[in-house]
């Protein structure tokens, strides 16, 4: 009987490995993403545009998906560049996460500082 439980879990894991392993193959290594604020420091009211960069992603199931620490984000041309409008003080991060068939695959973030009217 202890035979027969250590045959099973042994095949359980190497098909859980063999499963594991094909799901990690789909994201090649060198797909990444990368952002590119078109300013980093800003006043108050004023709107950052957000540049996406994909390598190696055209291939694939993929698409952006966009967070900000604060702000108001609006993603724009098919999801590839986000506006963010700040209306508070503060320094603040906006993230593209690259999915690949629904789960995140990379992430970039960067950093945009907002000063209050002079």
């Amino acid at each position: 009987m202890n035979r027969t439980l250590l045959s099973s879990l042994f095949l359980s894991s190497l098909t859980l490995g063999v499963v594991g392993g094909c799901a990690q193959e789909q994201v090649p290594a060198t797909m990444s993403v990368a952002i590119e604020p078109s300013h980093r420091h800003v006043y108050v009211g004023e709107t950052v545009t957000v540049f996406s960069h994909t390598t190696d992603a055209a291939a694939t199931d993929t698409e952006i998906k966009w967070h900000t620490s604060g702000g108001t984000l609006t993603p724009d041309d098919h999801d590839r560049i986000a506006r963010v409008k700040f209306d508070t003080p503060g320094t603040y991060y906006v993230d593209a996460m690259l999915m690949v068939n629904g789960s995140e695959a990379r992430r970039d973030s960067t950093e945009i500082d907002v000063s209050p009217l002079p």
